[in-house]
């Protein structure tokens, strides 16, 4: 399995790289040709071969960060566009559904990027957003960031998640030209500081940084409605800072939680809500970013440590009857028992590839 890495170059790391998992092993393959400074996540475009990137270094004369893309078809690892955001601290991007254009997120100043995208290359951006408010968090909420653009696959529309603004801030786009219109904001509990989001079916999950807690919005004639919110810690207390990333594979939702260097298991029940299963550990430090695979197996990348791990988690099943009978066992006096067979179900498969400042993941197309 091939996978690319984005890294802080200020932390050491190598900037863009590319990984594989073979023979058991993680492995460095090859770094970029150029290196760009920071980049905190990468997404490929449809056919694989082009590899997008944000990036802290400025270009086109501007300050603030930039998006730049790589070619990757044959390969190599080369960079082919770079261009400034005109926002700072450049943290995520999207695909428009055609791949004509490419949407940025830029978090320290709240703007939304839109450039367009031609033979896997970026143009000049077309247009600027930005996002004007704050929430109740005077630390981390004092104007709007901008944190994650992802288009629903359904209906088409470009959804913004805005940690300052406690809202996802909806927007229609021109298909002919890429330009966006705001259209619907749905707001959040106040001053959890919403992070990313995902989709499944009628669902919309949000994962709240701030809050260290994931949101459950259903949608209706009336827009989404929010159903239900929890911790992603099983004491029910996720502090401030602690989550980052939100993945759903099946009926599984995953979510990181950084300070706990560990990430929270979820099983979706019949009508979308959600059972935190349990939280199963990094074995290193700050998960920032993961991909759950196949037979529970999920590879993280901890930016602290600066590596990344590949784990297996396997299957509670039934979860609620195994975890009643553990504890019947503590309670007769078999508490090293529990221990042992909880551990037993998470576990390192080979050595750890480093990585400082590992901050993001992107498997290559199968």
């Amino acid at each position: 399995m091939k996978f690319y890495v984005g890294d802080y170059t200020r932390l050491g790391g190598p900037g863009v790289c590319e990984c594989e998992l073979a023979e058991g092993e993680l492995r460095l393959v090859q770094t970029a040709d150029t290196l760009i400074e920071d980049p905190t996540y990468l997404i490929l475009s449809g056919d694989g071969k082009t590899l997008f990137a944000t990036s802290s270094s400025s270009s086109d004369g501007e300050e603030g960060g930039s998006v730049a893309t790589f070619d990757v078809s044959d390969g190599g690892l080369r960079l082919t566009s770079m261009h400034s955001t005109a926002g700072g601290s450049a943290c995520h991007l999207t695909l428009s559904p055609d791949e004509r254009f490419l949407y940025v997120a830029n978090y320290n100043d709240g703007k939304l990027t839109v450039f367009p995208v031609a033979e896997g290359k970026i143009g000049r951006r077309i247009q600027l957003i930005q996002h004007e408010g704050h929430g109740p968090n005077p630390d981390r909420q004092e104007c709007a960031h901008v944190h994650f653009v992802q288009f629903h696959p359904e209906d088409g529309r470009l959804y913004a998640v805005d940690l300052g603004l406690d809202a996802v801030m909806i927007y229609r786009q021109d298909e002919a030209t890429g330009l966006l219109t705001l259209e619907e904001r749905v707001d959040v509990p106040a001053g959890m500081g919403p992070r990313h989001l995902v989709f499944r079916n009628d669902m919309m999950y949000v994962a709240h940084e701030l809050g260290g807690a994931v949101s459950v919005f259903r949608a209706s004639a009336g827009g989404w409605q929010l159903e239900q919110t929890l911790s992603t810690m099983p004491e029910g207390g996720g502090s401030e800072g602690a989550v980052a990333a939100i993945r759903v594979l099946g009926d599984r939702l995953y979510v990181s939680n950084r300070e706990n260097d560990d990430i929270a298991e979820f099983e979706i029940r019949m009508g979308g809500s959600l059972v935190l299963e349990r939280n199963i550990p990094t074995f290193g430090n700050f998960p920032r970013d993961f991909i759950p695979l196949h037979d529970g197996l999920i590879l993280a990348a901890n930016q602290n440590s600066g590596d990344i791990r590949l784990i297996k988690a396997a299957p509670l099943n039934p979860p609620r009857k195994q975890t009643f009978y553990l504890g019947m066992k503590a309670i007769l006096g078999g508490r090293e028992l529990e221990l042992d067979v909880l551990e037993a179900a998470v576990c390192e498969l080979c050595d750890p590839l480093p990585l400082p400042g590992a901050v993001c993941i992107c498997p290559a197309k199968e």
